[in-house]
């Protein structure tokens, strides 16, 4: 045995500490000789059970089968392989299968008791399912040496019931105002016919005392239902007859309203007048819980309080008006965020180290009205960019209340001045490619009414200026740079070291370069003599080029049950952008939709889901997408198999066709290579991603102890990601442009990673496996199994917050 397995089996040994929990209480059995003294629950059986899934009859019950953790099934797997390696020796393998057992998850010990209880907790699952006849019996199946047990429930479902008719206990329908009536009588989930279910039973009764609460009687509750069960075997009817009892109370008109404020600390107080202003009621209308909800949303949405409490009273008997007050706390107004930034992201000449500082100030309800003002920035220095600096910066402001109370504005301007990558002519002049983006930014959203699907509307104009700087350099660069390797790696260096026939190698792919690859950095770059000789509109328009008009419209919809963290719930952001250049000949329409989708899967554990399209449509005498609104795919948050920005599916630069042919045979695979290393600085005009996640809390450890609590913390995610970006233009990839290229560049991986959980997310860190490469690969070979497992095949991700 190795040094390398005994430490692991320490280690192991050490990890699984924690030991399993026992079905019945007591100390889990430490031999084997204990173990026989109390069967081990192995598995648990159902016969006739075709309404209900052995998964939730198994949800309700006390009883449950032993279950493996991950790690013990990931080291069973591993324990088989050292056993049929005969050089294994058979002590260690003694040790290895005592390690795999110590690893069991939850063992469960038979207790026949709870086994026969159990019966009486399936017959209440169906019964609740309207199966009032089912009946349960149960037995047990053991081995040779009473060790394991298997426990089976033999059900007898029996006919399911139906719903027929329902009356109303605790009030009088006839006193009631007629549209209250009518919206009680025309039921949603317990209607004539339907299988009877106790969720949809209290489903409908629920509806009834919202109904009253929205219409005058803010002390409607439901009390509980009676079912009439009627058999008749002859005509084979059975049904349910349900009688809902709801008390109904007085009904109440608003009286006056009033807001209170329950701060603690000091700071400008929200007016008043702002503060009643977000109220959706009128004196004298009759009570609402909705109205009172929407009021909650509206001051919520202020973003100046920490809590906001109602509270209600009224006056006896004398009187059916209800008084509201509403008590707030405040946030504190000043808020200063900081950050020290170590990062290494991958640029379009590999991985580059950035060091920064960032930093933000904020002022809330500076002059009482609830506005919020905030300066923001970011330096960093690129050490093999030569040192140089790039920085961004940001302000803005936000009236969160205008002249409606679900109608806010937000104003704000932006400049940014990145380094993308340095390079050395063919003079050895020093530069850097650059990108500056200035951006003004007016926005108006509209908060729906509660209850209705999407949450908010946001509506916003935007004005940006794009400037590249550095173009010919970086093109001048990477021609001479690529066309040295090329030269060796295709071995056509004897064909072309003639100066003459260089120098046609060098123009065509420069001529490429600044034509196709990277013509959008020409056009909104500082040099126009780099635009090939047929672009006239370009050259008269080029100023014009780096200005883009944008309008559109944001609608979100967003029901998880927490923003960082969620396991339940959905969010669907649909977008839809049209742009205009500056000289207002050209420009594009942009469509996108983004959908998530969360629900727990077990103890603390879920699935996650999320479907991401989009398109671009292009239009007009001088079509033109700025980078910055173009599609991108890969990345810590996409399909995580590639770095960031490091799909597109775009076919290569065209060459001259009137080339020399030997020039052309070695000019392509350059191309190709210069292709595929520029993607992040192209962007596409479409774009699909389709991806799944499990997330599971690895311990569930009692909290006595900080390191208990910090393994807590700890969360394994598996996820599969499926997706691209596509088409630098149509024009170069209208070969492409079709559903079957489409599907086929469907790029594809796997992977895993360990987060650690903060309020903020987890810090993440994990891979991405490409199980199928359409980008940098072609024919079989894109395949996982028709190439070898490299390194090249995996990206690895840090990251903070989940990816979707």
């Amino acid at each position: 045995m190795t040094i390398r397995h005994c430490a692991l089996i320490v280690a192991l040994l050490l990890f699984s500490r924690s030991g399993g929990m026992a079905q019945t209480p007591g100390t889990p059995p430490r031999s084997p000789v204990a173990s026989a003294v109390r069967p081990v629950v192995v598995a648990i059986e159902f016969v006739g059970n075709a309404s209900i899934t052995p998964a939730e009859l198994l949800y309700n019950m006390e009883s449950k089968p032993t279950s493996n953790s991950s790690l013990q099934r990931f080291f069973d797997a591993y324990a088989k392989l050292m056993k049929a390696n005969r050089r294994f020796a058979p002590r260690y393998r003694v040790m290895l299968e005592q390690l795999v057992d110590s690893l069991r998850g939850n063992i469960r010990y038979y207790n026949s008791a709870r086994a026969a209880s159990d019966t009486a907790v399936i017959l209440r699952v169906y019964q609740n399912r309207g199966f009032h006849d089912a009946r349960v019996t149960w037995g047990i199946r053991t081995d040779s040496g009473n060790t394991k047990v298997a426990i089976r429930y033999l059900i007898d479902e029996g006919k399911r019931y139906a719903i027929q008719g329902v009356g109303w206990l605790g009030m009088n329908l006839d006193t009631l105002p007629s549209e209250v009536r009518q919206q009680l009588l025309d039921r949603q989930f317990a209607k004539d016919g339907e299988p009877f279910a106790v969720e949809l039973v209290n489903a409908e009764r629920d509806r009834a005392v919202r109904i009253l609460r929205d219409h005058g009687f803010p002390f409607a509750l439901g009390q509980g239902v009676t079912v009439i069960t009627r058999r008749d075997t002859a005509a084979g009817r059975f049904t349910d007859s349900l009688l809902l009892q709801v008390y109904c109370g007085r009904r109440y008109r608003f009286g006056t309203t009033s807001h209170r404020s329950d701060s603690s600390h000091d700071g400008t107080p929200v007016d008043r007048s702002l503060v009643l202003g977000q109220v959706e009621y009128k004196p004298g209308d009759w009570y609402s819980d909705r109205a009172l909800e929407q009021t909650r949303a509206n001051l919520n949405a202020l973003g100046v309080f920490d809590r906001v409490r109602i509270d209600r009273v009224t006056h006896g008997d004398s009187s059916d008006l209800v008084d509201i007050t509403f008590a707030t706390q405040l946030r504190p107004q000043w808020n200063t965020e900081g950050a020290v930034e170590v990062a290494a992201e991958k640029r379009v000449q590999g991985w580059r180290i950035l060091l920064g500082l960032s930093g933000s100030l904020a002022k809330t309800n500076w002059l009482g009205r609830a506005e919020r003002f905030s300066l923001g920035g970011r330096v960093a220095w690129r050490p093999a960019e030569g040192g140089r600096l790039e920085w961004e910066g940001n302000l803005g402001g936000h009236i969160p209340s205008f002249g409606s109370s679900r109608i806010g504005l937000s104003a704000s301007v932006s400049y940014s001045d990145l380094v993308e990558a340095k390079w050395v002519d063919r003079n050895d002049v020093e530069g850097v490619l650059r990108d500056r983006r200035v951006r003004v930014v007016g926005e108006a959203v509209y908060r729906f009414p509660v209850y209705t699907f999407f949450s908010n509307a946001q509506f916003f104009l935007n004005f940006q200026y794009n400037q590249y700087s550095g173009v010919g350099g970086y093109i001048s660069d990477a021609t001479v740079n690529k066309t040295g390797a090329g030269l060796v790696n295709y071995d056509c260096a004897f064909e072309v070291l003639e100066p003459d026939r260089l120098e046609q190698l060098y123009g065509a792919i420069e001529n490429a370069m600044r034509s196709s690859i990277y013509r959008l950095q020409v056009l909104q770059g500082d040099d126009i003599n780099l635009l090939v000789g047929r672009d006239t509109v370009a050259r008269q328009q080029f100023n014009d080029l780096k200005r883009t008009y944008i309008g559109g419209v944001t609608l979100l919809h967003d029901t998880r049950n927490n923003f960082f963290q969620p396991n339940s719930g959905d969010f669907l952001n649909t977008r839809l952008e049209l742009g205009l250049t500056g000289a207002f000949n050209g420009g594009f329409g942009k469509l996108e939709f983004d959908y998530r989708y969360h629900t727990p899967s077990g103890f603390r554990s879920s699935w996650a889901f999320r479907g991401h399209a989009g398109w671009i449509v292009q239009f007009g005498e001088f079509p033109l997408t700025p980078v910055n609104s173009r599609f991108t795919a890969g990345g810590a948050n996409s399909i995580r198999g590639w770095g960031v920005r490091d799909l597109l599916v775009t076919a290569p630069a065209q060459l001259a066709s009137f080339l020399d042919s030997i020039v052309g045979e070695c000019a392509v695979p350059i191309l190709r290579e210069i292709d595929q290393e520029s993607r992040r600085l192209q962007g596409g005009l479409g774009v699909i991603e389709l991806s799944a996640e499990y997330r599971s809390w690895l311990f569930d450890l009692p909290t006595s102890s900080t390191l208990n609590q910090q393994l807590n913390q700890l969360q394994f995610m598996g996820y599969l990601d499926i997706g691209n970006a596509y088409f630098r233009d149509y024009t170069t990839d209208s070969s492409l442009v079709n559903l079957g290229s489409i599907v086929e560049n469907l790029a594809g991986s796997v992977g895993m990673g360990l987060g650690y959980s903060t309020p903020f997310g987890p810090i993440r860190v994990g891979f991405g496996y490409k199980f199928y490469d359409p980008v940098d690969r072609i024919g079989p070979t894109r395949w996982f199994w028709n190439r070898p497992l490299t390194l090249g095949d995996v990206s690895w991700h840090l990251a903070i917050g989940h990816a979707f």
